[in-house]
């Protein structure tokens, strides 16, 4: 099964990327039904985010600050 390639918001490209994904490896791995949940595509956006967060914490794009309740973050400041 291939994602969506015709002219689709960058977000929307992800999510069908991210669908794509979670039905080619549960037919990889022989786990049926091969269709996935709003909740699986939704775990899986969720760690991709965390991902791209820390990546741009690491490129100092993003600083992060610990709260009460988290993480906040800001863009850097230029020195």
């Amino acid at each position: 099964m291939e994602s969506m390639t015709i002219d689709t918001p960058p977000l929307e490209q992800h999510l069908a990327d991210v669908i794509s994904k979670i039905i080619q490896r549960k037919d990889a791995e022989h786990r049926y039904p091969t269709y996935t949940d709003s909740v699986e595509i939704l775990n899986q956006v969720h760690e991709d985010a965390k991902e791209a967060l820390n990546n741009m914490c690491r490129s100092k794009i993003l600083t992060f600050h610990k709260t009460l309740n988290g993480i906040s973050f800001e863009f850097t400041p230029p020195k």
